[in-house]
């Protein structure tokens, strides 16, 4: 009840808002930052999951255990050297993280 009364309150503002141009840039701003974060998420969930599989930490430029001049190994290789069932848990993971950000 509280929130359909909350809803029939706002909408008329919004709209009233939106036709002053009042909130379009605000709206854009939360929009930009939004993609930023949802573009960035998946490499962190992978930096994340990945070393819990056994695979290399991708985090720094230079693995500890590597000599020095060797770069760490890039998620996509990480990947690439998962089993099937790590690879599935690591992508089901991201997937996860997808799935309420796209759907309705």
């Amino acid at each position: 009840v509280v929130a359909s009364t909350l809803s029939s309150r706002i909408a008329p503002l919004a709209t009233g808002l939106l036709h002053l141009d009042a909130l379009n840039p605000p709206l854009r701003r939360l929009s930009a930052a939004l993609k930023i974060e949802v573009k960035a998420t998946p490499k962190r969930v992978l930096q994340a999951e990945l070393p819990k599989h056994g695979a290399e930490d991708a985090g720094g430029d230079v693995a500890p255990s590597e000599a020095p001049g060797e770069k760490a190994k890039g998620l996509v290789a990480q990947l690439k050297d998962l089993d099937v069932d790590a690879y599935e848990d690591v992508m089901g993971k991201v997937a996860a993280f997808h799935l309420p950000v796209i759907s309705p």
